[in-house]
């Protein structure tokens, strides 16, 4: 596993599925890549039947390769620079497509 690059981005990845570790997968997977992955938790809704990934601060190539990764459908913008993140993955009912490609 890689030591994790700030460079590739600061992610929070949160589990909209309500399926238990399912955002752990997803983290793991991120981090494997090289992502500094600093938040795992659950979304505030359990009903994400595709996983999104939001850019939520500075430039749109982390959103970029993180959807990539994860093979998720593109990615938007809802941008908070307050955050300490610069991209939110919400983990959908795709986990398997996500976590075995």
């Amino acid at each position: 596993m890689q030591l994790p690059d700030s460079r590739m981005g600061v992610v929070e990845v949160l589990n909209g599925t309500g399926r238990k570790g399912a955002g752990s997968i997803v983290a793991e997977k991120l981090r494997r890549a090289g992502f500094d992955v600093v938040k795992v938790g659950n979304a505030p809704e359990k009903t994400f039947s595709r996983t999104v990934v939001v850019q939520r601060r500075g430039s749109d190539s982390v959103a970029a390769r993180t959807a990539s990764l994860l093979g998720a459908h593109g990615f938007c913008q809802l941008r908070n620079e307050n955050l300490l993140v610069d991209a939110t993955v919400f983990v959908g009912r795709d986990i398997e497509e996500i976590a075995n490609p």
